[in-house]
């Protein structure tokens, strides 16, 4: 099966992939929190930082799917990320696991 095989500073942080899987993705995420934007925690002002998800999604029947995570931790400059996409016969387990039931309206 496809699988992202993840690592950071050369260590391997996690195999992700699933069969079915509908969707697999990694994403590198950096934010700046703008000095006069509100913030819920004061700590948050002027805040920065550098985030990688890996998640999937199933698609499980008409109108529900499952999201699923195997990673979403902190980054720092100078952190070294590769992905090596990979034929894999096991896979590690998620670590978050969410079914979602979608409702569909007519369009008007």
């Amino acid at each position: 099966m496809i699988a992202f095989e993840v690592y950071l500073n050369g260590e391997k942080l996690c195999t992700a992939g699933l069969r079915d899987l509908s969707v697999l993705t990694a994403i590198l995420n950096w934010r700046q929190r703008q000095a006069d934007a509100p913030a819920a925690n004061p700590e948050e002002l002027d805040a920065e930082d550098f985030r990688l998800y890996v998640g999937g999604m199933l698609n499980i029947a008409e109108g529900s799917r499952e999201f699923l995570r195997w990673l979403d931790l902190n980054l720092e400059v100078g952190d070294e990320i590769t992905i090596k996409i990979a034929d894999a016969n096991t896979v590690d387990i998620p670590i978050r696991r969410e079914k979602v039931e979608l409702n569909f309206s007519p369009r008007k």
